[in-house]
């Protein structure tokens, strides 16, 4: 006589709906209730025994990426208009061709949903720029990555410079050169944390050292009629900028007013891009991060398969110290 799965289910006091479960690894079921039947089949001499589980495919790695920059309101849109984003894009775009994947670029207002999104174009998305939390929600259910800026959004990943360890180390640069009185120059920007980041590293250093901080913060930059008042230099021998493009122009401010660099005021400042500013007296000791390591790191996060990237994940590139003229030991007199 053969042998049902309904002889199993009187021998077991089970329903026949149970044993046909546990004989075909049904997941929702008591792994003790499985290996009772499964030796009751055995004793029994039931032939049809369970088929291994088929296990579940990987999910494919992207094959269509998008990177979207967002710039801030009444900002023109060029991509490519830093240098900064210049190198991690194109890092990123050749890791991405050697792992077979196309790019696709879009620029986009942060209240709006990307055409790349909403036409469903790509399966990832970098994004760039001044982004919000309400960009992010945007983008529905396409995994996003911010890369170098960002804003605080739950849920989304980023790939950043060690924007604190970094201005940390400029800032200790003219401490331990002799400087004590060191002016700290910002810049407002909502949509970023970056600066905010870089400020707080110039505070740790200043701390660390017992000295007192000074700080000014500027919004409108890079407008063309942003200016910084000539009294703002005043009562300090070094100053730490928050970025490369404002020291360059600090530089050129000093200098207008009768102030050199580094006699009369030293310079130091966050991106260390040389190559942008050929035309200035001397190039800034400025902290550079590896700007290329950040695009292939971000790359290889999203298109790594399977795509299991922690919604909360922060990857911090470090970067180095390059040290130029514009930072010397203090002259004595002080500052004027």
């Amino acid at each position: 006589m053969a042998i049902s799965q309904k002889h199993i289910a009187d021998a077991l006091n089970l329903s026949v709906i149970t044993v046909s479960r546990a004989l075909r690894n049904h997941p929702h079921l008591a792994p003790d209730t499985r290996a009772r039947v499964l030796q009751k089949a055995s004793e029994l001499g039931y032939h049809k025994m369970p088929v291994p589980q088929v296990a579940r495919p990987e999910p494919e790695a992207p094959k269509r990426a998008g990177i979207l920059f967002y710039e801030a309101p009444g900002q023109p849109r060029r991509p490519l208009g830093s240098r900064v984003r210049e190198m991690i894009f194109y890092a990123l775009q050749k890791e991405a061709r050697r792992l077979h994947v196309e790019v696709l670029v879009e620029t986009v207002a942060s209240n709006e949903t990307p055409l790349l999104v909403r036409n469903r174009s790509i399966d990832v998305a970098f994004l760039f720029g001044r982004y919000t939390a309400e960009s992010v929600k945007l983008l529905g259910d396409i995994p996003g990555l911010a890369v170098s800026s960002f804003a605080p959004c739950a849920g989304l990943p980023r790939v950043v410079a060690d924007n604190i360890g970094g201005m940390r180390r400029a800032t200790e640069h003219l401490i331990g050169l002799g400087h004590r009185r060191i002016l700290f120059l910002g810049l407002e920007a909502s949509q970023t944390d970056i600066f905010r980041e870089r400020k707080h590293g110039y505070l740790i250093a200043m701390h660390e050292q017992g000295l007192e901080p000074r700080l000014r913060t500027y919004s409108g930059w890079p407008s063309p009629g942003f200016s910084i008042p000539p009294e703002d230099f005043n009562d300090c021998t070094g100053i730490v900028c928050a970025s490369d493009a404002l020291a360059y122009f600090v530089q050129d401010r000093l200098e207008k007013i009768g102030l050199r660099v580094p006699e009369d005021r030293s310079l130091v400042a966050f991106d260390h891009l040389p190559d942008d500013y050929p035309h200035s007296t001397c190039k800034i000791t400025s902290y550079g991060p590896d700007w290329e390591t950040m695009g292939r790191i971000a790359a290889d996060l999203m298109f790594a398969p399977p795509l299991e990237i922690g919604r909360e994940l922060v990857v911090t590139v470090p970067g180095a110290l390059h040290l130029h003229d514009s930072a010397a030991a203090p002259q004595e007199g002080g500052a004027r």
